[in-house]
């Protein structure tokens, strides 16, 4: 005796094994066993589709188009041992027909800017997502993705506009003609004299072509553009969104060494602790650029950096075990270490040091906000692969 079904869905249950060659439900629907042999690339796509079909709502989630397409094609592989069990499938061969109403999703991708952010929107693709979250890592001004929205959201910078307009041009984005006209004004500016430029002349320091609001941040939170201030400033360019002249850069090198240049050109930054004494480095820079206490993100539970913090700093309350980041630092404490989310960050922080290379996902986004540098103290600087090359990475000391 033969089988024939209705609808596609059905087709696809039996193949998964949540339904019997007959249409009935499977006795063991909850550890479902295919009853045929299955190409093992077929094997996740039979799964996810037939568990989206048969238990989402009572009556299931209808497949988007794409999914539709396929398990049509799927199930016309599949003809011969099909019909070994009973099942015919010619109602699919002639005009296949499903369950409940196909989804098409806005498969569309798109840049704009909006509230003085740039947006990134486009459908779920892993290696777009990869990329995104490598230039993410070395962003100038904020970066997050907006999960209720599924949108990536960047800070208005010069550096952030040029990333998105290359990302977007090279992955066949719509840009939004307001968008590609600020691109086309910020180029030209660039190839200028138009350069925002932190550089020094015979009066002293200057940022050329700064707005005033940014020269206004930098006199209430660095103390102005005076000589004295001048590594703090090479360090918040990453941060600010403005580029260090050539001659500054070649100048800290030489006075401090390539290690700390390479650390103030880098928001963020990876340090090999197999290679290097990374204590020590951290300590040199946050001295040199006046960003202690550091706060220094340990997610493990061996404590083992919090004994060699201990072991630099003394324990004489240099160093706070603050899990929690709750309420005011003693004055001339060096260290503030967690192996728990810091939580209640009403300021921001100066430097974040993190010794595991995957934070929890949406704090890591808090921390980045909150953070004006982050140096990580791994091998590997890891992203989730369901979010997460060639654009900016997350720069490694060398």
């Amino acid at each position: 005796m033969t089988h024939k079904f209705q609808h596609v869905e059905d087709y696809i249950e039996i193949i998964a094994g949540l339904r019997m060659p007959n249409g009935k439900k499977a006795h063991n629907a909850w550890n479902p066993k295919s009853p045929l042999s299955l190409a093992r690339y077929d094997v996740n796509f039979v799964q996810s589709v037939a568990q989206q079909t048969f238990f989402t709502s009572a009556n299931g989630a209808g497949m988007t188009d794409k999914q539709a397409f396929l398990a049509v094609k799927l199930i016309k592989t599949y003809k011969r041992q099909l019909a070994a069990l009973g099942v015919d499938i010619s109602p699919v061969e002639e005009n296949p027909d499903y369950r409940n109403p196909l989804r098409f999703p806005d498969r569309s991708k798109t840049a704009y800017i909006k509230d003085e952010k740039i947006y990134l929107k486009f459908p779920y693709n892993v290696e777009m997502i990869t990329k995104i979250r490598e230039w993410a890592k070395g962003a100038q001004g904020s970066a997050v993705f907006d999960h209720d929205n599924k949108v990536w959201k960047f800070g208005l910078t010069e550096y952030n506009l040029y990333i998105a307009v290359g990302f977007a041009q090279q992955n066949g984005f719509e840009i939004a003609p307001d968008m590609m006209e600020l691109y086309a004004r910020v180029e030209a500016m660039t190839n200028s004299d138009w350069a925002i430029q932190l550089q020094i002349n015979e009066n002293g320091l200057q940022i050329t072509n700064a707005e005033e609001s940014l020269l206004t941040y930098i006199e209430k939170n660095y103390g102005g553009l005076h000589p004295e201030n001048l590594l703090t400033l090479v360090n918040a360019s990453g941060l600010h969104g403005y580029s260090v002249h050539t001659d500054i850069l070649a100048a800290i090198e030489k006075e401090y060494g390539s290690t700390m240049s390479q650390i103030m050109q880098n928001r963020e930054i990876k340090i090999d602790p197999s290679t290097t004494d990374p204590i020590k480095i951290i300590d040199e820079f946050a001295t040199l650029t006046d960003a202690f206490p550091i706060y220094v993100y340990e997610q493990v539970s061996s404590d083992m950096w919090l004994d060699k913090y201990l072991e630099f700093y003394g324990r004489d309350g240099q160093v706070v075990m603050n899990v929690n980041g709750v309420g005011d630092v003693p004055q001339g404490t060096k260290v503030v270490w967690s192996n728990k989310t810091f939580k209640n960050l009403n300021n921001r922080i100066p430097l974040l040091v993190s010794h595991t290379g995957l934070p929890q996902v949406g704090y890591r986004s808090i921390l980045s906000e909150k953070s004006n540098k982050i140096i990580y103290v791994v091998k590997h600087v890891f992203r989730a692969a369901a979010e997460d090359s060639t654009l900016s990475q997350v720069a490694e000391l060398k």
